[in-house]
């Protein structure tokens, strides 16, 4: 009978066994750093992008309302005209008055459309909390509910838009005037030739009231006028932050 030999293998100490586990977590932990990492730089660069794009938005606001302004102040300028020579206008043709008189009720005003494409991104995609820096954050949020509060003022202006025309309709005749400048509408010939005053009425009281909408319609213009270059003003000042924070030329 043959006798086999065992071959014993010596048992490995416990100390062994929690190097090799350390060994272990330390593999996994410090993978789980790399991936973090490379995470956060990741989210840095996507930080980065969306504020080049929000200056660049910015500036195209910027440029938007420096030519909505001229249009405002143009308008201003207009009414101050056909107020001051109301009183005078309504009882003695006068051309230049009557034309200025015209283009404020069928002038309309300029309109402002935000750049918001990347504001859009951030709060779609959740973009927001990639904004670490806490005044860059403040100054696109405050800027947006900025925007969002003009958006109010714009609607009670053409309130006060509409208001002024339904008075001027009542006391001014369109067709008369159509009639005899030979045309048949504002929008196809905005230079038209005005050769009479064309009231339907001499009542004092009907110009008073063509009056207080006039003033109503000059009031609110001047208003958005102010807050357009308030706007401006804040897109100039976001634009600076932006770019000190993030160290951008």
């Amino acid at each position: 009978m043959e006798v086999h030999a065992h071959t014993h293998t010596p048992r490995k100490k416990w100390t062994h066994y929690l190097w090799e586990f350390l060994m272990l977590f330390l593999a996994v932990f410090c993978g789980f750093l790399a991936e973090n990492m490379r995470e956060r730089i990741v989210e840095r660069h996507r930080e980065k992008d969306y504020i080049i794009s929000m200056i660049e938005d910015l500036q195209t606001d910027t440029a938007n309302l420096s030519l909505v302004i001229i249009g405002f102040d143009e308008m201003e300028r207009n009414f101050d005209s056909t107020i001051l020579g109301f009183n005078d206008g309504i009882k003695t043709f006068s051309e230049d008055w009557a034309q200025k008189f015209i283009l404020s009720f069928r002038g309309g005003y300029p309109d402002f459309y935000q750049s918001d494409r990347t504001i859009q991104q951030l709060k779609n995609a959740g973009g927001m909390r990639l904004i670490l820096n806490k005044k860059a954050a403040k100054g696109i949020i405050n800027y947006d509910e900025e925007v969002k509060d003009l958006d109010l003022e714009v609607t009670s202006m053409s309130k006060a838009q509409d208001r002024y025309i339904e008075e001027v309709l009542k006391v001014w005749s369109i067709n008369k005037m159509y009639k005899e400048a030979g045309v048949t509408s504002w929008a196809k010939t905005r230079k038209m030739i005005v050769h009479n005053n064309y009231w339907l009425t001499n009542d004092p009281l009907a110009f008073e009231h063509l009056f207080n909408r006039l003033s109503e319609y000059n009031e609110a213009t001047v208003r958005m006028n102010r807050n357009y270059n308030g706007l401006k003003k804040m897109a100039i000042s976001l634009i600076e932050l932006l770019k000190k924070e993030y160290h951008l030329k």
